[in-house]
């Protein structure tokens, strides 16, 4: 797992490096963005960075998840540790004055480890969704994924179990605002 994601950072400061053309570069949040009538805080607010040559081809790297639980329960201290990072390449194709198409697939993974538990999950997602660019500098899309992933996860007892995954529209949709700097 270390050796992957050692790979994987490398991969991403090389290709960085090698971007000294770069004239885009995104900074923004994401955060899920729920279809319908939902209940519930909006607080789960997560980093992405985009860049690239023009503003209608820009590469992408997000964090998914980041979180640390600490929680007693039944004189039973439990430490839960969840985090995800996704890379991909995003397309704006005009549809009218300030509208964008956006499509974008991308890969990556996540991680979950708990006291008594642990799972990793590697993704692919094609996510496609509208941008709004409110200005040269600003930019709001919404976006919602096409799946496929692969789980495997282990607990304290010994037992281990692996799922493949396969849906449309039923990861977390993304609300993203955007600036450019």
């Amino acid at each position: 797992m270390k050796q992957f994601i050692f790979l994987i950072l490398f991969a991403f400061s090389t290709h960085i490096y090698a971007q000294n053309k770069t004239r885009v570069l995104e900074l923004g949040a994401s955060s899920e963005a729920s279809i319908g009538v939902g209940f519930g805080t909006f607080y789960t607010i997560r980093p992405l960075i985009k860049w690239g040559e023009n503003f209608t081809s820009l590469h992408r790297f997000r964090l998914d998840q980041a979180s640390i639980n600490l929680a007693n329960y039944d004189d039973q201290t439990y430490l839960n540790i969840n985090t995800g990072i996704f890379f991909g390449h995003e397309w704006r194709n005009l549809i009218s004055d300030k509208l964008y198409f956006v499509h974008a697939p991308e890969i990556g993974l996540n991680y979950y480890g708990g006291t008594n538990y642990s799972s990793q999950t590697y993704g692919a997602h094609y996510r496609f969704g509208l941008l709004y660019k409110a200005n040269e500098k600003l930019n709001f899309s919404i976006e919602t994924p096409i799946s496929f992933e692969q789980n495997w996860s282990s607990n304290s007892n010994g037992s281990s179990n692996s799922s493949t995954n396969f849906s449309l529209f039923n990861q977390s949709n993304l609300l993203t605002i955007t600036y450019a700097i």
